[in-house]
């Protein structure tokens, strides 16, 4: 709540596709999105417009062709427009990441799911590596050299994250 009461005239609210009805506590900035990241929990399609939202913001493809998501949000007669961000990462360079595996090692990403982070470290301790806001090609060493790679995240970019560590 101590948020609502900071946004102004000049900001712009982007809120989750679960937390859809609170459009209405921010009648106050220049603009609200609403972020669509699964379908699954892309509910109240037709109440959108009428809660105060001006568009969509949702993943992409990089190459402007609609992605899945933007055709089921249309296929559901979505009439705000749609922002699309392209979801997909840079593997060029990865190829050239060595990555001594190390035995035992656990790999967690902590931003999501923190809780269930400290708990792995306290049953697992010295063999897990928790990484934050690391540049890309740091990240694959991270999982070139994990033994397993524990996903904590939900929604965490359809999974991408589970895709670099196989491809690492």
């Amino acid at each position: 709540e101590n948020a609502r009461e900071s946004i102004g005239p000049e900001d712009v609210v982007v809120i989750p596709e679960f937390r859809y009805r609170d459009a209405v506590h921010y009648p106050q900035a220049k603009r609200r999105l609403l972020f669509v990241q699964n379908q699954g929990l892309a509910k109240g399609i037709g109440e959108w417009e009428r809660l105060g939202y001006d568009g969509v913001l949702t993943l992409g493809r990089p190459d402007g062709v609609p992605s899945f998501l933007e055709e089921y949000l249309m296929r559901r007669h979505c009439r705000l427009p749609m922002f699309a961000i392209p979801n997909h990462f840079d593997d060029d360079g990865w190829h050239e990441v060595s990555g001594r595996k190390k035995p035992g090692s656990i790999l967690c990403l902590p931003r999501k799911g923190p809780e269930f982070v400290a708990g792995i470290v306290r049953e697992f301790g010295d063999a897990v590596t928790c990484v934050e806001n690391a540049h890309q090609l740091e990240m694959a060493a991270a999982y070139a050299q994990a033994d397993a790679y524990v996903h904590t995240g939900f929604p965490e970019g359809h999974g991408m994250p589970i895709v670099e560590s196989m491809l690492a």
